[in-house]
């Protein structure tokens, strides 16, 4: 038995027998919770770039994984702190690792690592710091700005309330994004509000961001200051929960290929056994609309300059257990005087949280 492995069972074997006191499994060990998930998924990929030898379109056929763990701790009645571990490398957007490569060993990273101050006297108020989730509200949970791995790091403050009928959100944050040692940091600074109102059945939810990075144009050779704006309105078809969604960007620091949409709808959800969703989304991205490091890995193969759709849907096969599927059919290089290239991705998953 390798030697590391049989020193980490005989230390878990002492830890989970000796007699712990009364006061700390009152105490510190009531306050830990372990939870995570686990995806396996399959993978084709066909890209109009990728080519075989006889110069035809090569459909790439790949499975991953993705494993992440987390521990909360409730420090005090107003300090939360999170600790996750995951699979993956050093990409900020993604945690997948793919298999495949000699049944060589894998990678785990520091995926969170972050405080949650959030005093009673101040009801709403949350100030986060390290390496986090983020802060910023993504319409139907989509990538138009922000892929749904990326944890940002630096500091945020978050902040919900209400107003009669009315609630409120307000999220800002200042981020380091590069830190270079012989020149001045990539930074990013953010700001986004909006209200939710109660409309007959429906909610509709409206919003709007600013996000500005310092320094990007000496390291991507353009700058970004992107405006956002966004709408959500849910409401329910019979028993099926519907939200229409929108999202919007333009990047005023950029002269040309400046702006992003995304507009379709989700329906359904996946919760009990038996339960599903779909959703339907249409996508454009021009080239310097938004920073390209932090948009979807997915869509259009990542980055930016892409367009098309985006198609979805789920099933709860058991209790914590669903089965999904993902549709890119996208068009690359869609900017003025480029050649335009078909982008095709089917993603199939299995999923289960503990």
């Amino acid at each position: 038995m390798n030697k590391t492995v049989g020193c980490l069972l005989i230390t878990a074997f002492f830890i989970s027998t000796m007699a712990i006191p009364d006061a700390c499994k009152a105490g510190t060990w009531d306050s830990l919770t372990l939870s995570g998930d686990f995806r396996y998924r399959h993978e084709m990929i066909s890209d109009d770039a990728s080519v075989d030898d006889g110069g035809d379109t090569y459909t790439r056929q790949r499975q991953r994984i993705r494993a992440r763990v987390l521990l909360h701790a409730n420090v005090t009645e107003s300090i939360d702190f999170d600790l996750r571990l995951a699979t993956g490398s050093d990409d900020p957007v993604s945690t997948n690792q793919t298999l495949g490569s000699g049944f060589s060993s894998k990678g785990v990273q520091l995926d969170l690592a972050c405080f949650d101050l959030h005093p009673d006297r101040m009801k709403g108020l949350h100030i986060v710091g390290g390496k986090m989730k983020n802060p910023y509200h993504r319409p139907g949970k989509a990538g138009l700005i922000w892929d749904g791995d990326l944890t940002p790091e630096g500091l945020a403050i978050k902040y919900k309330s209400s107003m009669g009928e009315t609630g409120i959100f307000l999220n800002s944050g200042g981020f380091w994004v590069s830190e270079i040692k012989t020149d001045s940091d990539v930074l990013l600074f953010g700001g986004q509000g909006g209200a939710t109102l109660e409309i007959g059945a429906a909610t509709l939810t409206v919003g709007a961001g600013i996000y500005s990075y310092t320094e990007a144009e000496d390291n991507l050779g353009q700058d970004y200051d992107e405006l956002e704006g966004l709408a959500e309105l849910g409401f329910k078809f019979g028993n099926v929960p519907v939200t229409v969604l929108g999202n919007y960007v333009v990047n005023s620091a950029a002269d040309t290929e400046d702006t992003g949409m995304l507009a379709g709808f989700t329906a359904g959800k996946r919760k009990a056994p038996g339960s599903w969703d779909l959703k339907i989304l249409y996508e454009s991205l021009e080239t310097n609309a938004v920073y390209p490091e932090f948009t979807d890995s997915d869509f259009g193969g990542g980055g930016t300059d892409a367009k098309g759709l985006i198609l979805g849907a789920g099933y709860c096969l058991m209790e914590k257990a669903d089965l999904c599927a993902t549709y890119f059919l996208n068009t690359k290089n869609i900017a003025e005087g480029e050649e335009e290239e078909d982008y095709n991705r089917l993603q199939i998953d299995f999923k289960f949280k503990f």
